[in-house]
């Protein structure tokens, strides 16, 4: 199962001292997928994706976490909003 507790510790502190660090909030839910944590991880990229719409790389972790939590029609329809923000 990897350190993903640890790395999600470590996460939750970097966004605590700084909430908006996109990159933080990114790896946050990179791990919370990893170690199973499915919910939460859809439930975060949620959030980011209501605050930054066009970002494609949460619209395809929410498509993984959603895929991996058997959501598959909403993880097509995420992964179809990431290719259509960057076609290539």
């Amino acid at each position: 199962m990897g350190r993903y507790s640890e790395a999600i510790s470590s996460y939750r502190e970097a966004l605590r001292l700084r909430p908006d660090y996109p990159d933080a909030l990114g790896n946050l839910i990179t791990a919370l997928t990893n170690a199973g944590r499915l919910q939460e991880a859809i439930d975060r990229s949620r959030q980011l994706v209501e605050s930054d719409p066009g970002n494609v790389r949460v619209r395809i972790n929410l498509g993984i976490a959603l895929n991996m939590a058997g959501r598959h029609r909403e993880a097509v329809g995420q992964f179809e909003e990431a290719v259509r923000l960057r076609p290539t």
